[in-house]
């Protein structure tokens, strides 16, 4: 979601949108969000805004297959806790910003 979050800035930067809508299963909604945050973040356009939307809720007790497939789980379960370790390893990476840096990108939004 990394390339995909730069590639859509790119784009809204180019189309000069002032706004921007994604939507994500709510399982991805996080770690999609804050892959966005971070593209523009790093593209410098502090009058380019992010809202996201999840989309269909699904039951978070069934079972539910996450990590592109090779993850087989209840949702509460294997899933949550995969994207949960996949954000903390992006950040370690330097992939994505901090928490703090996207709770101020909603401050700075919002007021």
């Amino acid at each position: 979601s990394g390339i995909e979050a730069q590639l859509f800035i790119e784009l809204a930067n180019r189309e000069q949108w002032r706004n921007v809508h994604i939507v994500a299963h709510p399982l991805h909604i996080l770690r999609t969000y804050t892959h966005v945050v971070t593209a523009i973040l790093h593209s410098n356009n502090r009058k380019l805004w992010a809202y996201a939307k999840t989309g269909v809720p699904q039951p978070w007790h069934e079972q539910s297959r996450g990590g592109q497939g090779n993850t087989l789980g209840t949702r509460i379960e294997g899933v949550l806790q995969g994207e949960y370790e996949r954000l903390q390893k992006y950040f370690e990476q330097e992939d994505i910003v901090s928490c703090e840096e996207v709770f101020e990108y909603h401050y700075q939004r919002d007021n």
